[in-house]
C-alpha cells in the first residue's frame, strides 16, 4: 500500500496511546484489534486517502482505474489514461474491485475529466468499513511502533439485539457489534466486569468471559468455540 494517510487521530478515539506496558505484553495484534473494537463501538467511518488499483467495469466495459479517496459511503477514481472513461455516466451502475478491498458495487454520481465519483451501494458498506477501519487501524500501529499486524476473520450478524445473562444472573441487553467464531463486540448500556462470566441467550446458549471493556461496550471470548458452519449472517445471540 502506499500514499495512505489517516485523516483523524485514531489514538484519540480510544483516549490515548497504548501504554507501553501493555503494548509489550500484548504485541501489535492486540493494539490493531483494540482500534478496531474502538472504531466499531463508535460507528467511526473512516475517509482515508490511498492509493489502490483496480477495475471498474460500467455497462459491461472493463477499464483500469485507481482509486484516490476511499470511505464506506464514498470511492473517488481516477482511469487509467489509456481506458476510456466516457461510459461512465451519472446514475450508471459500476462493479469495482479493488486492491485490498475485493468487489463491491455502487452508483456513478459525478463524473469529471479522468475523475469519477462512485457512491457504494448500502449492502456493500458493512464489508468496506470493516476492510478500511482495519487498513486505518494497522496503519496507526505501524506509525506508531511499526510492527506487523495479523487480520481476524468477523461478521455482522443480520440480527443485531442480543441479551446476555451477566455474573449477577441478571438479564441485559445490547446490540452486537461483529462476531467470530472466538469472540464477540457488543454495544450495552450496562457492562458487564471485566474477566467475569456471561451467557448469552438464544437457541444455543453460549458461555463467553468478558476480555475488554470499554465507555459503551465489551468484548467477551466464547468458551466454546462456535463452529464455522454457523458463522452465517443468521446467526443470532437472542432468542427472542
Amino acid at each position: 500500500m502506499s500514499n495512505m494517510l489517516h485523516r483523524y487521530k485514531i489514538w484519540q478515539l480510544g483516549g490515548s496511546a497504548p501504554a507501553e506496558a501493555e503494548k509489550s505484553q500484548t504485541g501489535t495484534a492486540r493494539q490493531v484489534e483494540d482500534l478496531v473494537a474502538l472504531m466499531a463501538l463508535y460507528d467511526y467511518r473512516p475517509f482515508i486517502d490511498v492509493e489502490l488499483r483496480g477495475t471498474a467495469a460500467i455497462n459491461g466495459n472493463a477499464a483500469n482505474v485507481k482509486a484516490t479517496s476511499i470511505s464506506p459511503d464514498v470511492v473517488n477514481l481516477v482511469f487509467d489514461p489509456s481506458d476510456s472513461p466516457a461510459a461512465a455516466k451519472k446514475g450508471g451502475k459500476v462493479q469495482l474491485n479493488l486492491d485490498k478491498i475485493g468487489p463491491f458495487r455502487g452508483t456513478i454520481a459525478s463524473q469529471k475529466a479522468e475523475a469519477v465519483r462512485v457512491d457504494v451501494d448500502r449492502d456493500c458498506k458493512p464489508m468496506l468499513k470493516n476492510k478500511l477501519s482495519r487498513m486505518v487501524a494497522e496503519l496507526a500501529v505501524d506509525i506508531h511502533d511499526g510492527r506487523q499486524s495479523v487480520n481476524a476473520i468477523k461478521i455482522e450478524p443480520a440480527i443485531k439485539a442480543c441479551s446476555f445473562f451477566d455474573h449477577t444472573g441478571t438479564m441485559r441487553r445490547g446490540v452486537v457489534v461483529n462476531i467470530s467464531q472466538t469472540d464477540a463486540l457488543i454495544k450495552a448500556r450496562i457492562i458487564p466486569p471485566l474477566a467475569s462470566r456471561i451467557t448469552f441467550r438464544g437457541t444455543i446458549k453460549r458461555f463467553a468471559d468478558v476480555t475488554r471493556t470499554f465507555e459503551m461496550g465489551f468484548a467477551a471470548r466464547f468458551c466454546n468455540l462456535i463452529p464455522a458452519e454457523e458463522m452465517t449472517p443468521d446467526l443470532k445471540l437472542t432468542d427472542e
